[in-house]
């Protein structure tokens, strides 16, 4: 009598572990959905001092879709680029600068590079090195 409630139950119990095992195979695995932030166009940039670039910031769900939102924005280092309330980063100085989108909790930087400021004719140097004639 043991022997056959034993028998059953180990049955009963591989039907279960069957069941499962087959119910997990057919069931599609869940897509990942796009990550939820922020994204901050261009990632880099490089100006020379006295010129300008805009940033531009977009936030999104975890669905990739844009949510409406105000940036704060702020530069590692305000002697080297200062970035005003829109995106708008001027070159100060030569350096690098890490500048930052910040929204809903989350935020996102550009990398932006600042060349010394040209020379007025253009990089060349007129007066120097030239042979007499």
């Amino acid at each position: 009598m043991r022997a056959i409630i034993l028998s059953r139950l180990i049955t009963a119990m591989g039907a279960v572990v069957a069941m499962a095992a087959c119910e997990d195979s057919l069931s599609p695995p869940d897509p990942p959905g796009p990550p939820a932030g922020i994204t901050v166009i261009p990632s880099t940039a490089t100006i020379h001092a006295g010129q300008l670039v805009t940033l531009q910031a977009r936030i999104s769900d975890e669905f990739g879709d844009a949510l409406d939102g105000s940036f704060s924005w702020s530069s590692s280092n305000d002697a080297i680029a200062t970035v005003g309330s829109n995106g708008a980063v001027v070159g100060r100085m030569a350096g690098t600068v890490t500048v930052t989108a910040s929204a809903l909790g989350k935020s996102q930087s550009s990398y932006i590079h600042v060349l010394a400021r040209e020379s007025k004719d253009g990089g060349k140097d007129l007066g120097k090195n030239r042979e007499p004639i």
